[in-house]
């Protein structure tokens, strides 16, 4: 079960993954009554539909108990903590190391509201009064450091905050891509920068000769991660009084994405179970490379059947998830479920289409062509045409099926070239 009132409000495996990371109740005085869960919905609340603390509805906590906790976690850390927990696995599910090697930079300016507040300013370029949203995301798009200035605040400037904060962080970080707008000495101030763990700021710029919209190299990635935030209404304009604030809600956002891409909302199996399998390594048996074999080079089996062999195959040689959603053209959400179905339940699991849910098919092949048979004949006496509810009705009254409606007899009818009132043998004149 989901438990959730709202579509915002977390899963069960979502809060099986954040229980614990959050911190006890304070040790003396009244026992804690507030369920913890309940205050992490208010505030993913609060994000996604973009309204004001006090509307908060009373299907949670008073909206007084939600602020308080949201505004303690941020001083105390937590909201960073919880996000760099679930980046770690989100990147380990999709085969990569826990730590990016390389991460693309950028900025965004929006506007701020009356309600005021430090670091406020102009953005000529922009021509954007308010703040400016400063993120460095890894290659898939998950954000590593948000950093809130004033808009005022000039690229090469605010990027320096940003990469400031990496100082004893993403040690394994390497390579940083950015826009033009970051060239000039910033370039030769980041290669001085750690010389220990040395890091090199790339700019990728945009071809003289392109015309029109094109689609730059790494710095796409930057700009989809500002799409996804765009989805959450707190962040479609700066709300905040505090830019620190303003930080916690782009690390809020990125919490929801993060438990969206980590858990596929049909799978049957809990977290634990799911993650502790899916970090293995695929190794087919012989028989399996045989059976796979068998089916790739048949060609009688489903378009589907096909495209998970063929991701088994080649996890089986050892390559990464995301080579491998390349190279098929599929996304890596379906890689990973291919790669957890075999490690969970099999070969036979991760090929076979899983039932789906919804209604039966009421009616089969052959109960549709005699269907169609019986609207071709001879109508009833007295009538001049088969009617959708004379056929449904005939149908059940010699067996054919259980029940047929007028409505499925329609549409059954439709994907045949049949029409009721044309002349053709066993057809009558209108």
């Amino acid at each position: 079960m989901s438990n959730q009132l709202y579509p915002s409000d977390l899963t069960d495996r979502e809060w099986d993954v954040i229980k614990p990371l959050i911190p006890p109740a304070k040790p003396g005085g009244r026992p804690r009554s507030t369920d913890m869960r309940m205050v992490l919905n208010a505030i993913f609340y609060i994000d996604r539909g973009g309204i004001a603390w006090r509307y908060l509805p009373r299907d949670y906590p008073p909206w007084e108990t939600a602020y308080g906790y949201f505004r303690q976690w941020r001083i105390d850390g937590l909201w960073p903590r919880i996000h760099d927990r679930l980046r770690s696995l989100v990147r380990v599910a999709e085969g990569r190391a826990s730590q990016p090697t390389a991460a693309i930079l950028d900025s965004q300016s929006v506007k701020t509201t009356q309600r005021g507040g430090e670091e406020r300013g102009y953005d000529a370029g922009k021509k954007v009064t308010g703040r400016k949203r400063h993120i460095l995301v890894d290659t898939i798009g998950m954000v590593l450091i948000a950093v809130v200035h004033a808009a005022s605040t000039q690229d090469r400037d605010g990027a320096r905050a940003v990469i400031e904060r990496l100082k004893h962080r993403f040690t394994r970080l390497r390579l940083m891509w950015a826009d033009g707008g970051y060239a000039g000495a910033l370039v030769e101030w980041v290669a001085n920068w750690r010389p220990r763990n040395p890091l090199r700021l790339e700019i990728v710029k945009r071809s003289d000769d392109a015309k029109g919209f094109v689609v730059l190299p790494r710095r796409w990635v930057v700009e989809r991660t500002f799409a996804w935030l765009s989805f959450h209404r707190r962040l479609s304009k700066d709300y905040e009084a505090l830019p620190e604030t303003s930080e916690m809600m782009i690390y809020v956002a990125m919490i929801s994405t993060l438990e969206i891409k980590l858990f596929d909302q049909d799978a049957a199996l809990s977290y634990p179970v799911c993650m502790a399998r899916t970090t293995q390594h695929v190794q087919l048996t012989k028989n399996e490379i045989s059976s796979l074999t068998t089916l790739l080079t048949r060609g009688a089996t489903s378009a589907r059947a096909t495209t998970r062999a063929r991701i088994l195959d080649l996890l089986h040689r050892g390559q990464r998830p995301s080579a491998i959603a390349t190279t098929l053209q599929v996304t890596p959400q379906t890689v990973f479920n291919v790669k957890r179905r075999y490690l969970t339940e099999g070969l036979d699991s991760a090929l076979c289409e899983r039932p789906r849910s919804g209604r039966p098919i009421q009616i089969d092949g052959t109960q549709r062509a005699q269907l169609t048979a019986l609207a071709c004949s001879t109508p009833p006496e007295g009538r001049a045409r088969w009617t959708l509810r004379l056929l449904a009705d005939k149908v059940i009254e010699l067996g054919y099926c259980d029940h047929l409606s007028h409505t499925a007899a329609r549409h059954i009818l439709k994907k045949t070239n049949f029409s009721r009132t044309s002349r053709r043998p066993g057809a009558s004149d209108r």
